[in-house]
């Protein structure tokens, strides 16, 4: 019995480890993409665990395969970014972001909307 539960403890604990290592990881950003008529709003903003870390990310706007255009902004703890450009409605736009915080590269993280 004594024997079940240390092993049920031990079970317990590597999984929480586990659990706790994934969420680390997660994406600290959040993507907007709205319209106000022709023009597109492209907002992003991303938080560092610490206040003191650097935080880069290359921000594009796509017309289908095209890139329209780029924005590289950097800044220290948290980036608000919020930027507008001229599109054609009836076109499904793509806003992505590519991050680097305190020297870790994160996966890119995007949003698709269609200005109607």
């Amino acid at each position: 019995m004594k024997r079940t539960v240390a092993l049920l403890l031990v079970i317990v604990l590597v999984l929480s480890t586990a659990v706790f290592a994934a969420e680390t990881r997660a994406q600290p950003a959040s993507l907007s993409l709205s319209f106000n008529g022709t023009t597109a709003t492209c907002d992003v903003f991303a938080s560092a665990s610490n206040m003191n870390h650097s935080i880069s990310a290359t921000i594009k706007l796509y017309r289908g395969n095209t890139c329209l255009h780029t924005w590289t902004v950097s800044d220290t703890g948290y980036l608000d970014f919020s930027e507008t450009w001229a599109v054609t409605s009836g076109y499904t736009y793509k806003l992505t972001a590519d991050l680097t915080i305190n020297g870790t590269t994160y996966p890119t993280v995007s949003t698709t909307r269609t200005c109607n």
